[in-house]
């Protein structure tokens, strides 16, 4: 992500009421970040928002492309290239890359769907890497991806949200991560299980 790019966040202890809009460049391992559910808009006047939990934010400099999206509504969301954004052809969610999305693709901004407008490409000098419980996290208020972008895998194709959300969240948390509910402890053991690496205390 660009690192001004905007998300809600919280302590787990705290409640919806004082949840704060910060650049993601602030954004702490272990905090809720908002999310939308990957689904359709509901029918009902809401919005289909959830908390997720940061595994992993990484600052990084360097030199790299990213692709401003810009929405009729004045929304814009900016990423690097190999970053996975959700579009919507068809009315069903599919992962591709940023630098694959074109004008017209459909992304999910809250409890609406709309077509991105225009594309800016340019250069940054520095990114901010953030993974999710969920894998998936509302930056500038467009759902997107929250996970690693290594995928030379998605070069040229689509692949449908579910499957890849499913095995994501399976490869980094383990199967458990459906059936429990994870705390500041167990998300932090789980995360360094998974990844083989040594336990934090």
């Amino acid at each position: 992500f660009e690192e001004n790019t905007m998300v809600w966040t919280k302590s787990e202890s705290q409640v919806d009421e004082v949840s704060r809009r910060i650049p993601i460049k602030y954004l702490r391992e272990g905090d809720l970040v908002l999310t939308i559910t990957p689904n359709l808009p509901s029918e009902e006047d809401r919005e289909d928002l959830v908390w997720t939990r940061a595994t992993d934010v990484t600052v990084y400099s360097g030199n790299w492309t990213v692709h401003s999206f810009i929405f009729f509504s004045g929304h814009q969301l900016t990423v690097t290239s190999p970053h996975m954004m959700i579009i919507w052809p068809n009315n069903e969610p599919h992962f591709i890359r940023a630098d694959q999305v074109k004008v017209g693709d459909m992304m999910k901004l809250s409890q609406t769907i709309e077509p991105v407008t225009e594309i800016r490409t340019y250069t940054v000098d520095s990114k901010v890497a953030v993974e999710t419980e969920d894998g998936t996290i509302q930056g500038n208020g467009v759902l997107t991806a929250g996970f690693c972008d290594d995928n030379p895998d998605m070069l040229d194709r689509a692949m449908k949200t579910t499957g890849i959300l499913k095995i994501y969240k399976d490869r980094h948390f383990g199967q458990c991560y459906n059936t429990m509910c994870m705390d500041s402890i167990a998300w932090n053991n789980t995360y360094m299980i998974n990844n083989e690496l040594t336990l934090k205390h």
